[in-house]
């Protein structure tokens, strides 16, 4: 299924793991990226009917393979996520692994408005993980955002490509589940 959702966006020259980031970015907070604000930039293509009927499939097939996770069945969802990963991984990586330090701070930034967080008066990464349970209360969430907080903070010293294949496996993993647990949070 994800071959076919790659092929079907390499039609229209998009990348999938950018456009899978999008729509984790509508499970965390379903104001921003939705399906119209998506395809607008495209509203110009000459065959702008058809590219809206291919992304809508690609969107809400997403969506819904998102929403169908079982979050408390761990072989499931670890198998969907690494399904995913592999997909992404698959498929022009140097461009994603160019990319992740603005997808961490997108995924950090959209949950910090989201949460109404603010950390700046805390001193230690004890007393912000205290308060980020206080706010947030699911400690699956609380603990994701610790490791993007880490990654962001790490990555933003180092240049994209000293990054280790796992460590860009593990970011990866980081920000979909993190964007589904909240997602299937508010449900």
């Amino acid at each position: 299924m994800m071959k076919k959702f790659v092929e079907l966006l390499g039609k229209y020259n998009l990348i999938f793991s950018r456009e899978v980031f999008y729509v984790l970015l509508n499970c965390i907070d379903r104001r921003i990226d939705t399906f119209q604000k998506l395809i607008e930039p495209h509203k110009n293509l000459p065959n702008f009917e058809e590219f809206q009927q291919d992304y809508k499939f690609f969107y809400d097939s997403m969506l819904s393979y998102f929403e169908q996770i079982e979050i408390d069945k761990d072989f499931m969802l670890h198998h969907k996520v690494i399904v995913l990963i592999d997909t992404i991984l698959e498929n022009r990586p140097k461009l994603f692994k160019n990319d992740l330090k603005i997808f961490i701070s997108n995924v950090v930034d959209l949950i910090f408005m989201k949460y109404e967080l603010d950390i700046n008066n805390f001193e230690t990464n004890e007393a912000i993980k205290e308060y980020l349970l206080e706010k947030i209360k699911d400690e699956k969430i609380v603990d994701l955002l610790v490791l993007l907080l880490l990654a962001d903070t790490t990555l933003s010293f180092k240049e994209v490509e000293e990054i280790p294949e796992e460590e860009v496996e593990n970011i990866i993993r980081t920000i979909i589940l993190i964007s589904i647990y909240i997602c299937k949070g508010e449900k």
